[in-house]
C-alpha cells in the first residue's frame, strides 16, 4: 500500500512489535484493502460478539468517502492493519446518533468517529488508542469542534477506551436491530489535551457509580443531567458525574457524597 506526502499524518512505533506504522488517509484506490480487512476481522469474531461490528462491503466504503467522509488507516510493511472510519454531518446528511442525543452538537461543528477494526495478527499495540487520537487531532485541523461516538453496551473494551481518553457518556441509544449502544461526547480542544477535565474533578457536584447492568437506572441518571465518566472494572461499574459551572456555585456547600447504584 502506496504511502505518499498527502496521505501521510503521523508515524510511530508499534510497542509489540517494535516495526514502524503510518497513519494515512485511505482513498477509493483502498476499497479492496478496507474490505478485505474489515471482512477478515468480523470473521474472526465470536458469534456472540458479531452484533458489534456490522457487515460492510465495498459499496459501503465507497458511498462513506463519496459523502466526503473520512477512512483513516494504520499501515505496516505496506500492510493495511487497522482502519477507522469518521463521519463529517452537515444540515443535510445528519446522524442518527445526533438525534439521540438531549442537546446535540450543530453537525457541521461535528465529527463521529465510527468503526474501527485492528487484524488479530497485530491486536495488543495499542492500535485503537492510536487511532482515536488520530482522528480527533484530524478533526480539530478541520475545524469540527464536537466529536460524538459510540459503542455497543456489551463492547467493554471500546467504550472504556473512550471514557479513557475523556469522552463522556451522554446518552443509551439503539440500534436498528434493538442492540443498545452507548453514546459518547466530548469536546475537540478538550480531548487534545493530556489532561483532559473528567471525572471528580472540580466542577463534579455529584458523583455516583451504577451497575454497568443497571441500564434502567442509567438512562435515568443521565435524563437527570449526568454523565458517564469513568469506570471500576473490578466492581463493573461506570460513575456517572453531575457537573454544574465553578464560578455559578459554591461547591463546598452542595457536593454530594459518592454513591452507588
Amino acid at each position: 500500500m502506496d504511502v505518499t506526502a498527502d496521505n501521510l499524518l503521523k508515524t510511530g512505533t508499534l510497542p509489540k512489535t517494535g516495526g514502524a506504522y503510518q497513519i494515512i488517509k485511505l482513498s477509493a484506490d483502498h476499497l479492496d484493502a478496507v474490505t478485505a480487512l474489515h471482512k477478515a476481522v468480523h470473521a474472526d469474531l465470536p458469534d456472540d460478539k458479531k452484533s458489534f461490528l456490522m457487515s460492510k462491503d465495498a459499496t459501503t466504503f465507497q458511498k462513506h468517502l463519496d459523502r466526503g467522509n473520512v477512512i483513516l488507516g494504520c499501515v505496516y510493511e505496506g500492510r493495511l492493519i487497522a482502519q477507522s472510519l469518521m463521519t463529517l454531518p452537515d444540515a443535510q446528511h445528519q446522524s442518527e446518533l445526533l438525534n439521540d442525543m438531549i442537546a446535540p452538537p450543530r453537525p457541521e461543528n461535528t465529527a463521529i468517529l465510527g468503526g474501527m477494526v485492528v487484524h488479530p495478527d497485530y491486536r495488543g499495540n495499542g492500535l485503537q488508542k492510536i487511532m482515536l487520537a488520530a482522528r480527533i487531532s484530524l478533526a480539530h485541523a478541520i475545524g469540527r469542534k464536537d466529536i460524538v461516538s459510540s459503542a455497543d453496551i456489551g463492547n467493554m473494551a471500546s467504550w472504556q477506551n473512550l471514557l479513557r481518553k475523556g469522552l463522556e457518556i451522554d446518552a443509551i441509544g439503539a440500534r436498528k436491530d434493538g442492540t443498545l449502544r452507548y453514546i459518547f461526547y466530548g469536546k475537540t480542544e478538550e480531548l487534545l489535551k493530556e489532561k483532559h477535565t473528567h471525572a471528580n474533578e472540580e466542577n463534579t457536584i455529584a458523583l455516583i457509580e451504577c451497575s454497568r447492568a443497571a441500564i434502567g437506572a442509567q438512562k435515568r441518571l443521565l435524563r437527570k443531567g449526568y454523565k458517564g465518566t469513568g469506570f471500576d472494572a473490578g466492581q463493573e461499574t461506570i460513575k456517572f458525574s453531575l457537573k454544574a459551572d465553578p464560578q455559578a456555585l459554591n461547591l463546598n456547600s452542595i457536593r454530594s457524597p459518592s454513591l452507588t447504584v
